[in-house]
């Protein structure tokens, strides 16, 4: 007996069907690498590249995808398209060997690294950065520790301040215990699953309730299949990085508190010279916006301010009316 009926069972079939999903839509080359990370230049076939370089960097914890799942559902593509350079750190795929790496090794020696190469390809100019979720605390954590090298810095949901309130990443966060080197680098389909468990319903049920429907749109097919295979891909991470971020961020505040030392050196946001424009949502459970506050008492008015858009998480970076919609403000704030 099968509980399936039979549209969804077309439906399931049309998936089927149309995979592997094509993985990142816009062109790229690798300019920088040094395992695990890599620095990637995109570029249009129908633009020369060149103008303002804009570094974007993501979160270790899932791949860049979603900031290119299809040319119509791409903010790469829309920053590209507005003349910008457009860069990227990949984190990559860290193996065993890198379970040792922690945040002096991801700010200060891997995102150093990238931020003085790009500096020196724009005359020694600082830069402009846009962080996404974890990408933002070590954009802010470099920012702080080297306030000549960012000029403008766009965080997108970036949990600066998880102990503010109670939400589900931070009650799970606040029952992690810390593995030793010895346990090996954290899985990441664990990972995944537990993202998943904060809101089952939605993940597990609803968001496959409209499937029949949009199974004759190819790009409609297409988008939702790009989505599906980036939530469920979660690199390993690093045991000293992840044990140290959950720790000092989530669990102790000291991001904010100013008791976060990155490379012996205390990271104090109040040093921050950039001008900093925040991006959120008013519905993200992941990264609610109370969790995302805290700047705004460390820097002067006129370098700090603030974004709020309806929706979710996801919804800030898949290049749908949210999307773009923040898309249309940064670019707006850079200009």
């Amino acid at each position: 007996m099968t509980f399936i009926g039979p549209e969804m069972l077309q439906a399931l079939r049309r998936c089927s069907a149309r995979q592997p999903v094509r993985r990142d839509a816009t062109p790229f080359d690798t300019v920088l690498r040094q395992l695990p990370f890599s620095l990637r230049r995109y570029h249009l076939p129908e633009q020369e590249p060149g103008g303002t370089p804009l570094l974007l960097v993501y979160s270790t914890v899932n791949r860049p995808d979603l900031l290119d799942l299809s040319p119509r559902r791409s903010m790469v593509r829309r920053l590209l398209e507005a003349g910008h350079d457009v860069y990227l750190v990949d984190w990559g795929r860290p193996l065993a060997a890198d379970t040792l790496l922690d945040l002096d090794d991801y700010v200060d020696d891997f995102l150093g690294r990238v931020v003085r190469w790009l500096r020196h390809r724009n005359g020694g100019q600082p830069l402009n950065a846009i962080g996404v979720c974890q990408g933002g605390i070590f954009l802010s954590c470099y920012a702080a520790l080297y306030p000549e090298a960012i000029g403008r810095l766009v965080n997108m949901a970036v949990p600066l301040n998880p102990p503010a309130c109670g939400h589900g990443l931070g009650h799970l966060a606040a029952t992690w215990q810390p593995t030793t080197a010895a346990d090996g680098n954290i899985p990441g389909p664990a990972l995944s699953a537990a993202f998943t468990a904060l809101k089952p319903t939605d993940l597990l049920i609803r968001r496959y309730s409209n499937l029949p429907e949009i199974t004759g749109n190819d790009e409609a097919l297409d988008d939702f299949l790009h989505l599906e295979a980036w939530m469920y891909d979660c690199p390993d991470q690093p045991a000293a990085l992840f044990n140290q971020f959950v720790e000092e961020i989530y669990q102790r505040g000291a991001l904010l508190a100013g008791e976060l030392r990155i490379a012996e050196r205390q990271v104090d946001l109040s040093a921050i010279q950039a001008r900093v424009l925040s991006v959120i949502a008013d519905a993200d459970h992941l990264v609610p916006p109370a969790v995302t506050r805290g700047l705004e008492h460390l820097l002067p008015a006129e370098r700090y301010s603030n974004h709020c858009l309806p929706g979710g998480h996801l919804g800030l970076f898949t290049g749908g009316r949210q999307g773009r919609a923040a898309v249309a403000r940064i670019l707006d704030w850079l200009a």
